[in-house]
């Protein structure tokens, strides 16, 4: 069985922990009431891919938990970065977010997944125009109450990527990210 160490990070209150519910089915995933992840929270679980367990790292988006990031990576497989871009400040903070998780950790462009995760189906949030790593990296609109089917559907193909590219992974190593 192939073993997939997944971060999921991304700004405060962008829903990480409503889509990483709804992908390992662990609770109620249609509970609006806001409560912030304290540091990291990780659940493993299967999805339907056959001979694969996920263990899904669910970051908290709290900048007072920034020196913990690199423990966070140790040994990651994959990267998922959640904004919601609805909020404003949100877009702003992914290049910081993907300079940590991604060009300092190593982890390749092809194991990083960008989801815009919108809380509200009716409000029409313009995407954001992205350059350098971000640009490289797979985006993927969201809303898990209204198209969860797209999100699982994105999640299945991320995670198949990763399984098929895992040899690129040295696990002894792992990926670092070294604060400069």
């Amino acid at each position: 069985m192939v073993k997939l160490k997944i971060i999921m990070v991304g700004p405060a209150e962008a829903g990480k922990s409503t889509i990483a519910n709804f992908l390992s089915e662990a609770i109620d995933f249609t509970n609006y009431e806001y409560r912030p992840t304290p540091g990291v929270r990780i659940l493993e679980f299967e999805p339907s891919q056959k001979n694969i367990e996920i263990e899904l790292w669910d970051c908290s988006g709290e900048d007072r938990y920034e020196s913990l990031w690199p423990v966070f990576l140790w040994n990651a497989h994959g990267v998922i970065i959640v904004y919601n871009p609805e909020t404003s400040g949100h877009a702003q903070e992914l290049d910081r977010l993907c300079d940590n998780f991604i060009v300092k950790s190593l982890v390749p462009h092809s194991n990083a997944l960008l989801v815009a995760n919108t809380k509200d189906p009716s409000h029409a949030a313009a995407a954001p125009e992205f350059s350098g790593t971000l640009a490289s990296i797979t985006h993927v609109n969201v809303n898990v109450v209204e198209n969860g089917d797209a999100v699982k559907t994105a999640f299945e193909k991320f995670v198949s990527s990763l399984s098929e590219g895992k040899t690129y992974v040295n696990d002894e190593i792992g990926f670092l990210a070294l604060p400069l």
